[in-house]
């Protein structure tokens, strides 16, 4: 998630260490905004939905942007095909 300041990044990543995902803030390789990657130990598909809404929310809430996830994939074979 991206953040135009430090106060903001961090404000939200209180609101999610609470709830168990592990956070690292920094500022973004380029501008001035801040970087907020958060980690929350999902696997497989079934909530991803819910979270990814949840956290496009969580993120607006904190005048953020959330641009997706990095996750790895559970099964690299079900996207080359």
């Amino acid at each position: 998630m991206y953040f135009l300041s430090q106060e903001q990044a961090e404000s939200a990543t209180t609101k999610l260490l609470k709830r168990g995902w592990s956070t690292r803030v920094f500022q973004a390789a380029t501008g001035d905004h801040w970087l907020l990657l958060a980690t929350q130990p999902a696997i497989g598909n079934d909530d991803m939905e819910d979270i990814y809404n949840e956290l496009c929310a969580f993120a607006e809430e904190f005048h953020g942007h959330y641009d997706g996830w990095e996750r790895p994939m559970d099964n690299e074979d079900e996207c080359m095909n």
